[in-house]
Formats: C-alpha cells, sequence, structure tokens
C-alpha cells in the first residue's frame, strides 16, 4: 500500500495568468515546477497548455501530492489554497476526473474521497499517543426513581436542595454515576466504554438489591469521549489560523484554537500554544483512530511553519 496519494486536478481558465498565481512563480519552466504546501503537500504541474475545449481556452493540469491523506487537514489547506486563486477568476476545475463547482467544501470533500478511494496509508512516522481522560456514557432504567429511598445508602450522596439527582460513588465504582428520577443514569469519569458498562450495571443492581427499582435490563450508550496527546512542541496559534482553515483562535476569550476537522464530524480539536491537544465530543472508537491522524497532521503542520 503506498504512502502517497497523487491526484489529478484540471483547471479550465480564460486567464493564462492563474497557474503563475497558483505556484507564485511567473516564470514556470517547461519542466515539472512544484510548489511546498503546508502539512506535507506538494502541488506539482508539469508546464504546459494541454489543449482547448468546450471554448475555455486553457486547460492546465496540477498535479497534488500528499501523505498522511486520511487526515481532513490535508485537503483543508489544500482546498482552501486553490479556493483563495480560483474564486474570482473565470474558471472550471475537474478533481480526479470529476468536474464540480468552485467552492471550497465541495472541494475538500472530493480531494479527500478520491485519496481514501487510493488507499493511502497513513503516515506513522511520529510517535502519537492519545490518552483518554474521560468517557461519558448514558443507560435508562425505564422507570422511575425515588431518589429519597438512596438517602443514607453506601456509596450514593443525595440532597434534594442542592442536586436534581443523586450520585454513586464507592470502592467497586471505577468513576461516577448520577441517577435520575426519571430513570436516566449518566456515567462520567470512566477511561472505556467498558468501565462505563461496569458502572452503569453496577448502579442499576444496587437500586434493584434496595427495592428502589424492579429488575431491568439497560443498554448502554457511549455519548463522549475526550483524549488528549501532546506534540512535542511549542506552536504559533496566530500562524496556525492564518493557514488552517476552519479554526477560531480569540485569545481574550479562550487560550486555545479550536479546530473542527470535518473527519471528527461534530468534535472539537481544542489546540494549545504548549503543544498540548485536546479532543473533545469525539463519539466512538473509529475516531480516536482518525484524532490520531489529525495530530499527525498537526505535527507536520507545526514544522512546515518554523
Amino acid at each position: 500500500m503506498k504512502c502517497v496519494s497523487e491526484i489529478s486536478i484540471e483547471v479550465e481558465t480564460r486567464d493564462q495568468t492563474l497557474i503563475q498565481d497558483l505556484f507564485g512563480n511567473r516564470e514556470l519552466s517547461k519542466g515539472e515546477t512544484r510548489k511546498q504546501l503546508s502539512a506535507g503537500v506538494i502541488l506539482v504541474y508539469d508546464g504546459g497548455i494541454i489543449r482547448e475545449a468546450f471554448g475555455w481556452p486553457f486547460i492546465e493540469k496540477i498535479l497534488i501530492r500528499a501523505a498522511a491523506a486520511s487526515s481532513a487537514i490535508v485537503w483543508d489547506l489544500v482546498a482552501a489554497y486553490l479556493f483563495k486563486f480560483l474564486e474570482e477568476r473565470d474558471a472550471r476545475i475537474r478533481i480526479a476526473g470529476k468536474e464540480i463547482p468552485v467552492k471550497k467544501d465541495l472541494m475538500q470533500l472530493t480531494l479527500m474521497e478520491s485519496a481514501r478511494a487510493q488507499r493511502v496509508e497513513p503516515l506513522r512516522k511520529t510517535d502519537v499517543k492519545l490518552t483518554v481522560v474521560n468517557v461519558v456514557a448514558t443507560s435508562e432504567l425505564g422507570q422511575s426513581v425515588d431518589l429519597a429511598k438512596l438517602v443514607g445508602l453506601e456509596g450514593f450522596l443525595y440532597d434534594q436542595a442542592i442536586y436534581n439527582c443523586a450520585y454513586l460513588k464507592d470502592r467497586n465504582t471505577k468513576a461516577k454515576v448520577s441517577v435520575f428520577a426519571t430513570g436516566k443514569m449518566i456515567s462520567v469519569g470512566t477511561k472505556s466504554l467498558a468501565d462505563s458498562e461496569h458502572d452503569l450495571k453496577y448502579a442499576a443492581g444496587i437500586l434493584v438489591r434496595h427495592n428502589v427499582i424492579k429488575r431491568t435490563k439497560i443498554e448502554v450508550k457511549l455519548r463522549n469521549i475526550v483524549a488528549t496527546t501532546h506534540l512535542g512542541t511549542k506552536l504559533d496559534l496566530e500562524k496556525l489560523t492564518r493557514t488552517l482553515p476552519n479554526v477560531i483562535y480569540r485569545p481574550e476569550q479562550f487560550p486555545a484554537a479550536i479546530y473542527h476537522a470535518k473527519d471528527l464530524e461534530a468534535a472539537s480539536v481544542l489546540i494549545f500554544s504548549n503543544g498540548k491537544i485536546v479532543f473533545a465530543g469525539l463519539r466512538n472508537t473509529r475516531q480516536l483512530k482518525i484524532a490520531r491522524d489529525v495530530a499527525v497532521s498537526l505535527i507536520m503542520l507545526a514544522n512546515s511553519l518554523d
């Protein structure tokens, strides 16, 4: 399995200077010209007008070579760079033979899908270890709970004047379980789904043994995983924000840059200047693997910004 993806892009344009601007070079050679972008991405131009077609005089061909293609960071960067030059030009674009509108999100999605279709092996040279620091899982008892009956039971804490639920934490739990009068239970603070399942089933068992509820079978649902890692290098968040799309950085409000990687769907990536990365809102173990690839790409990006 190869380690670098190569995607063909055709740009139809009446503007002879478009490719020159794209590569930052007014004197492109007839041989191969390269433009190094961030995060291990190279644009390659083979130096020539291909043909005339459809009334559009120039069809230029560009190749994109990229490592770590499993991460949306790479394709966020490429799409943003191309869009910057194409959005106000009279141009059309084909990516891997597919004609699409000049819209950044569509370009990013098409690039990512084209790379994945090539079965590119994610870059693994950089040793990145993710540490799960919190798992949130829920379950439903399917019946109401009289929280007053939990007062005085070992491990339970309930004060109606302060809390709207009871908390269970004892020597047998891995973390803490919240029990609501509606029958909903929430496990917070474990390091794995298995530990969350243990705590929720353990809590249900105690309620049954003390005749607080009737025997029931519960289903545990994973709601959130929070994981952290450290890139081992300091980051210039101002420069990162200018380079990477979909980033919010307001240092007067929050010390981290907030990145929304499309691969991670609704999850957020908090990027701190000391190199610490927090992935919040992960919904499954598959996203944990994607988060690691995002971290690898961030290291590549950080190195390219030095």
